[in-house]
């Protein structure tokens, strides 16, 4: 009897455990479909507006790209050339809670963690990159 109450417990346990981490994987923000269509068609529209050879398209150091990994935090060496995303664009995203923000590093939209600077999703590719040449 003991036995099956102790086994009894241990799977509650567990249940509870698994619940638990369900529940803060679904808490978790991230890009929405919608998100990305937003964000794609406001730099759409600025590149549009602007003459091709204006558009600077040299990418980030193969270092820096291959750290842009979700769940890894981001290197300290591009810190600062991190850009919020302009406020008009941002009032039209999805809500995100005050532990996260989303910005612009070379062509790439992230979203980090503000605590840690923790990647927790990135869109490639989607920017304007406007770091000089």
């Amino acid at each position: 009897m003991e036995k099956t109450l102790k086994s009894l417990l241990l799977l509650l346990f567990a249940v509870v455990l698994l619940a638990n981490l369900v529940v803060a994987q679904e808490n978790k923000p991230a890009f929405t479909a919608d998100d990305r269509k937003l964000i794609e068609s406001h730099y759409n529209r600025l590149i549009g507006a602007l003459a091709p050879g204006t558009i600077n398209r040299t990418p980030l150091p193969f270092g820096v790209e291959n750290a842009l990994v979700v769940g890894s935090r981001i290197p300290m060496q591009v810190e600062k050339e991190l850009a919020p995303l302009p406020l008009k664009l941002e009032m039209e995203l999805s809500r995100l809670g005050n532990d996260f923000s989303r910005y612009r590093l070379g062509r790439h939209v992230l979203l980090i963690r503000k605590a840690d600077f923790t990647l927790v999703d990135i869109l490639r590719n989607i920017a304007l990159n406007e770091r000089a040449k």
